[in-house]
This record gives C-alpha cells, structure tokens and sequence, in this order.
C-alpha cells in the first residue's frame, strides 16, 4: 500500500468517526445494483427494499435476500445485509437488517416496507430504525422515512423517484442524516439490454450521476458496468439466474481508495 492510499484511508477513517452517521441511512446494496455504480432505482427486485420502495410494489414473488460488501479490503467497512420480502394479492411488503462496521464502530439498521401498484405506477414508504455504536459511548438512534415510486410512460421507457429523510433523532445525535433525492430513468430497447440513469441530489453533496448497463447474455448470464461521475466509481459484475437462486457479484474501482468487492443472493420462494 503506498503513502497515498494511506492517507486515503486515514482520510475516510477520519470522515466515518466524524460524522457517525450516514454509512448505512441512504444505502444503495446489492450487488446486481453495485455493477451499474447504483443506478438501479428504477428496477425491480427484492434488493429494491434497500435501493427504492417504490419498485417493490411491481414485484411478483417472494423473495429472500442476503449480501456482503467489502470495500478497499478493510474489513471495518463491511457491510452484511439480510432482507424478506412477501407478495401479497393487494400489496407487497418487507423487512430488511443490514449492518456496517466492526465491533469498535458500527451502524445497524432495519427497515419494514410497504408497497402497492395501481396500474402503471408503482408506489411504497418504508420506516427505518438506525443505530450508532462507538466503544465506550452511548449508543444513538435515528428514525427516517422512505418514500419512492415508478411509472412506465411510454413502453420500454421507466422513470422513478425516490426521497429519504429524518423523523425523529435521539438527543444524543448531533446531525441529521442529509435529506436524499433520486431521479431515474430506465431504458430497455430489446428484452436482453436495460440502460439505466439515475442523478442523486443530497442536502449535503453535489449532484451524483449513475450511469449503468445490464445485458442478459442468455437465460443465465448477466454483464453488467456503470459509472458514477462524482466518485469515479468504476464498476462491473456478472449475474447468473440458477434455477433455485440468483448469484450476484461486482467490482468497482475507486481510486486512489481502491477495490469494491460485492455479492449478492436472491432466492425466490
């Protein structure tokens, strides 16, 4: 590791015990989303639990789902997520728990979501319970809403939305998780491509634009890319669709911090 990546990661290390908030409160997971630079908010799977509540509502069998990400091969960054996601014959829910961090640092996270669709659009909110843990100090909770949706305007051609914001905060946390929108639209011109964009706006931040690509080399076979222009995330993964599961990985480059390793596993039930 050379003296620049070092300093990366005191940098980042520096920023996680900092701010104490936010690794976990607006997640994009999954590793079929992490290999299009999370530009997935306009697709629909059991991972959009995490990444828009308003595509759950077009989902149409239950699902199981589980997940691990390591960034930069520092293992206190990693993140393990699990997540159930129930069809119903007039709406859709789910629970999610994911966690970031080791035993000295960490945030844990669960979600219950709710969705509907009515005709074309998709729409669903979902309340989640944040917690922060550092050795020694009192733990902090902060409970946020979610709320998002999609619409098919015209065939091939999706757009969705998607908001985040605080409800309440315990005294004890001194900020608030930034206020988070996402924009995207999704564009499939034959049954085997989907090109996806998305453009995030934080309270906190610039504008992120997403950009991603999904191919279905057969029935099976999935490659994916992206590229997100504010980090200069790289990114790629494979898919593969056995008959009793989905297998997902994805890799992204971000320098000078280094290598994304993500995978993934939806198992329909």
């Amino acid at each position: 590791m050379n003296i620049k990546r070092h300093f990366s990661l005191a940098g980042l290390i520096v920023f996680t015990t900092t701010i104490s908030i936010g690794q976990i409160a607006n997640p994009d997971l999954g590793a079929r989303n992490a290999a299009m630079a999370g530009s997935s908010l306009v697709l629909t799977d059991g991972w959009s639990l995490f990444n828009n509540v308003g595509s759950l509502g077009k989902l149409d069998q239950t699902q199981l789902i589980s997940g691990y990400r390591m960034p930069y091969a520092v293992s206190s960054f990693q993140t393990m997520t699990f997540g159930y996601v129930r069809t119903f014959q007039d709406f859709n829910a789910g629970i999610g728990i994911s966690k970031f961090g080791d035993s000295g640092y960490n945030e844990q996270q669960i979600r219950i979501a709710i969705a509907n669709k009515i005709q074309m659009v998709s729409l669903g909110g979902a309340l989640l319970l944040n917690q922060y843990h550092v050795s020694f100090q009192p733990n902090k909770q902060q409970l946020l809403f979610n709320f998002g949706g999609k619409v098919e305007i015209i065939p091939k051609w999706l757009i969705g939305a998607f908001i985040n914001n605080t409800v309440k905060s315990s005294p004890r946390v001194n900020r608030e998780v930034p206020m988070v929108l996402k924009l995207g639209i999704s564009y499939q011109p034959i049954s085997s491509l989907i090109i996806n964009s998305t453009v995030q706006k934080s309270t906190r931040s610039a504008e992120e634009f997403k950009f991603g690509m999904e191919y279905y080399l057969n029935d099976i076979i999935a490659f994916r890319t992206g590229f997100n222009t504010q980090t200069h995330l790289l990114s790629i993964g494979i898919g593969l669709n056995f008959p009793k599961f989905i297998l997902d990985y994805a890799y992204s480059d971000q320098q000078p911090l280094g290598a994304i390793h993500e995978i993934s596993i939806n198992r329909p039930l």
